[in-house]
């Protein structure tokens, strides 16, 4: 299923101009791919999309960008000045259907997703580089908190938009002084 964007893929397209300009792009969880349209529109100098949804994939490719059919790193290589990622981030809810589950859930309880994803950051994100995700309130925050210390990485919240039950932050990861 490909994730039609919402709220939150335009929080992160909205700021992703100031990041991508003549830098290397990994659009992880390309979805429909508009982050990598928006990097293409800012002036990326690479742009590599990535899902592990092959429909997203196809449907990317088409738009004329390289794909990769990935879950999260496995089939990544090299590294990136910029990367995005708009994770499914909700906790698991037996009431949605499993399709939809696939676009929205980031685990039991939301958070898994997002941990695994800063886990292999580091062997991705190039010197100096930098990693934009969007984190729901809806989504427990001291696993992602930990995994953050643990990978030496550092969080500056950008920008937020509040919803009726929920509120979702844009994050710029980067690496922590040494």
């Amino acid at each position: 299923m490909i994730y039609k964007p919402a709220e939150d893929s335009e929080l992160l397209a909205r700021h992703l101009g100031i990041y991508v300009k003549g830098k290397s792009f990994l659009d992880m969880g390309a979805g429909s791919g508009i982050q990598s349209e928006r990097a293409r529109k800012e002036g990326a100098s690479s742009i590599v999309a990535a899902d592990i949804d092959r429909k997203s994939v196809n449907y990317v490719r088409k738009k004329g960008f390289k794909t990769l059919h990935s879950n999260l790193f496995a089939s990544i290589k090299g590294k990136f000045n910029v990367i995005a990622f708009n994770p499914p981030y909700l906790p698991y809810n037996a009431k949605e259907d499993s399709l939809s589950r696939r676009s929205t859930t980031g685990g039991k309880t939301g958070d898994e997703l997002t941990v695994r994803f800063i886990q292999g950051l580091s062997s991705h994100l190039a010197l100096n580089g930098v990693a934009l995700i969007i984190v729901s309130s809806l989504t427990c925050h001291d696993r992602i908190e930990a995994a953050l210390k643990k990978e030496k990485l550092h969080k500056r919240v950008i920008d937020n938009e509040n919803f009726f039950m929920e509120s979702i932050e844009l994050w710029e990861l980067t690496r922590k002084p040494q």
